[in-house]
């Protein structure tokens, strides 16, 4: 007596249909997964490359604003283009005056060397939205607030704002 036994070869057309509904749910949440995963680390990027830029800026404004003299200080705007208080001018100490501006969408600064040595400009960022000075108080024109906003782009033609600002900036001389 022998049986005669049946081997299965091959799959089932059930089985087929089931591990391909399986492939192609895998597939859109793979791809959708993929997609947000770029998004986030394009967002992530563009945030960091705006900190650096806007802090490279502060930190340059603060460094030679510190050594200003305080009735040297007058906070203005480039052109009528340019957002209001887009511009600081001051002397420091040593008799250089430095400009620090927004024209358009650019971050510029400019030295004039004391004694007629020349002047220096430098660009310092591009995609600034708001660069902005203002006075702490009223009362105190020893304490400047410096805000800078950057517009970087991140993808699909997208672009993300980031808000950054350094308050109170102690003017050191009188």
């Amino acid at each position: 007596m022998q049986d005669i036994i049946h081997k299965q070869k091959g799959f089932t057309l059930t089985e087929v249909m089931i591990a391909t509904a399986v492939i192609g749910v895998l597939a859109m949440v793979g791809t959708s997964l993929v997609a947000q995963v770029y998004k986030a680390w394009r967002l992530s990027e563009a945030r960091v490359l705006a900190q650096q830029n806007a802090r490279t800026i502060l930190n340059l404004v603060e460094r030679r604003l510190r050594q200003a003299s305080a009735d040297t200080v007058v906070i203005d705007r480039h052109n009528v283009s340019d957002p209001p208080y887009s511009k600081i001018t001051f002397t420091s100490q040593n008799g250089d005056t430095y400009e620090f501006r927004q024209n358009s969408d650019l971050a510029e600064m400019q030295r004039t060397l004391a004694g007629g040595g020349g002047t220096q400009s430098r660009q310092l960022s591009k995609n600034v939205r708001y660069l902005s000075f203002s006075y702490a108080s009223s009362t105190n024109d020893r304490l400047v607030n410096v805000a800078i906003c950057m517009e970087v782009p991140t993808y699909a033609g997208e672009t993300k704002d980031f808000y950054m600002t350094l308050q109170k900036i102690q003017i050191q001389n009188l």
